[in-house]
């Protein structure tokens, strides 16, 4: 059978799916294939109209006639049942190009200067349309946050259930129009690279009692107070990430008030700020931070951030600053200062991932990862991927990176025969054999912890390093130390995934291991216990 015979035999739904996803004018041009598809991109359900221009000049008449032409043609096609619209501009010039310019126009006649997405939105074929993604991109500009404006107004509501907009500065109507505006079927938010008010950004969420997907990412936020409220009462996962705030007196450490009782899954973003969870989210399961600062006054802020998500059972913690600068030792700033009298912070978390660059030689690092046992007492699965800055050595392993990679993984084949066969290299020499001279770690040797008593079954341990010459082969380093320390201690212990950032399995520390957890079930009278350890996986 020839393929166009394939191509025309498809069945009728299976082309409209297809055409679904297709931009406009290639939808159209489907009909040059056979009888059976001049009218199939009608019945698609979607209009996908994206343009692509390349400007070398400052005067762009032509193509905005051309954009509003295909535009105005693609609507008169008499579309029925049309579900999605997709209305997508990129650009590509010398220079930034004034995306207002093209969007604009005066009409034979008219005093006053149409915009291309009020008409296309005013349509009557898009009155039901339950998907719109609108967004615009300009390859000249530095960024694209908010180039051009989109009335939250204009948009069809009746029937929206997903909205997506890029690069638009998005307004509410006016005071005398704010009272009507509704979209009772909308379920999904998506801004991205957007610049709006928090006020107009908060009368959407009052409009949409069934918004239950929320993101904003890379959005600029207009606000006028020191601390900016969201009320979201129905949303169930949201994500905040690399938002900006502008503030009349200049304070970009904006606090955030979200109100979302119905929060399951959260996601952040940006700088450790001023953050409160206004009303408490029980059903809270998985939270992911990525957090940063500006300066160095942030250990306070840091643990008042994460207490907010106290009663989640997931979190994926990572820094972008030290962690031992957030540790809480005697000579800082108490617990109870910090997180007031309960210890017990995140006494219903099960899933922990901390990752962090830390600093070698330090004895606060033991103490922040101890202040982290000490607030999870029910956890089950502890990952920790810690990186040490090797001074001097960053910028020649950027520039060896291919290198090291072919390297590596000539290494991990080797390392991973060595390692079936049981074969493994002495990563220590025979005078410093002897398991018992890796000494402690200050904040966590000689302490006790819940978690590590009654329930943590999985640990894994990744350590990278941005030195080339450093490895895992020095008996008291602190990586050894700290794989050391966790298999004499974890009691209920089951799995254990140790990497040193370079995958050469046989020169790791895993043989050890059964040996420490042996050791120290026999001095304490612990059970005896069989700890697996495996590769970490990539």
């Amino acid at each position: 059978m020839a393929s166009g015979d394939r191509v025309s035999n498809l069945p009728d739904d299976l082309r409209r799916r297809i055409l679904y996803f297709a931009p406009a004018k290639e939808a159209v041009s489907t009909t040059a294939l056979a009888r059976r598809w001049r009218t199939t991109w009608l019945s698609s359900g979607a209009l996908n109209i994206e343009s692509r221009y390349a400007f070398t000049g400052c005067f762009y008449d032509r193509e905005r006639d051309d954009l509003w032409r295909y535009t105005m043609a693609a609507l008169h096609c008499r579309l029925p049942a049309l579900r999605k619209l997709t209305f997508r501009l990129e650009l590509e010039a010398t220079r930034p190009v004034a995306v207002c310019t093209l969007l604009r126009r005066r009409q034979d006649g008219s005093k006053s200067d149409h915009h291309l997405l009020d008409d296309l939105l005013a349509h009557p074929s898009v009155r039901c349309v339950e998907e719109i993604r609108v967004g615009v991109h300009d390859s000249a500009a530095a960024e694209d946050r908010g180039v051009c404006e989109l009335r939250i107004g204009s948009l069809p509501s009746e029937a929206l259930r997903d909205l997506q907009v890029t690069s638009f500065c998005c307004s509410a109507p006016g005071p005398g129009r704010a009272a009507v505006l509704a979209f009772p079927l909308l379920a999904t938010l998506r801004l991205h690279s957007c610049a709006v008010s928090v006020e107009d950004l908060q009368g959407m969420f009052d409009a949409a009692p069934q918004l239950a997907t929320l993101h904003l990412d890379s959005v600029f936020f207009r606000h006028d107070g020191p601390r900016a409220r969201l009320r979201c009462p129905a949303v169930t996962a949201l994500v905040m990430a690399d938002c900006g705030w502008e503030l009349e007196n200049g304070n970009e450490n904006t606090g955030v008030e979200l109100d979302a009782p119905a929060l399951r899954r959260f996601r952040y973003k940006g700088l450790v700020r001023r953050f409160s969870l206004v009303s408490p989210a029980p059903d809270l399961m998985w939270v992911d931070l990525h957090l940063g600062a500006r300066d160095d006054r942030y250990q306070q802020l840091f643990w008042q951030f994460v207490y907010n998500f106290s009663n989640t059972k997931a979190l994926n913690l990572r820094m972008e600053f030290y962690l031992e600068d957030i540790a809480i030792t005697g000579d800082k700033i108490s617990y109870v200062e910090l997180l007031g009298n309960n210890k017990k912070l995140f006494s219903n978390l099960e899933h922990l991932e901390l990752g962090a660059p830390c600093k070698r030689g330090c004895e606060a690092t033991g103490v922040a990862i101890a202040n982290f046992l000490h607030c999870s007492p029910a956890i089950r699965v502890l990952r920790l991927n810690l990186s040490t800055v090797g001074g001097g050595h960053q910028s020649e392993y950027v520039f060896r990176q291919p290198f090291l990679r072919n390297k590596y993984q000539q290494d991990f084949g080797k390392s991973v025969d060595c390692f079936l066969h049981r074969r493994f290299k002495t990563m220590m020499n025979s005078s410093n054999d002897d398991v018992n001279e890796v000494s402690g770690i200050p904040g966590l040797s000689g302490h006790s912890f819940n978690c590590l008593q009654s329930s943590l079954r999985s640990l894994s341990l990744q350590f990278r390093h941005s030195s080339l010459e450093f490895r895992m082969e020095k008996a008291n380093c602190f990586e050894v130390r700290l794989a050391k320390f966790f298999a004499e201690n974890c009691i209920v212990l089951e799995e254990m995934k140790i990497d040193n950032g370079n995958q050469k399995l046989h020169e790791h520390i895993n043989h050890k291991v059964g040996t420490w957890v042996a050791n120290s079930s026999k001095r304490r009278n612990w059970p005896s216990t069989t700890v697996a350890v495996v590769p970490l996986e990539r």
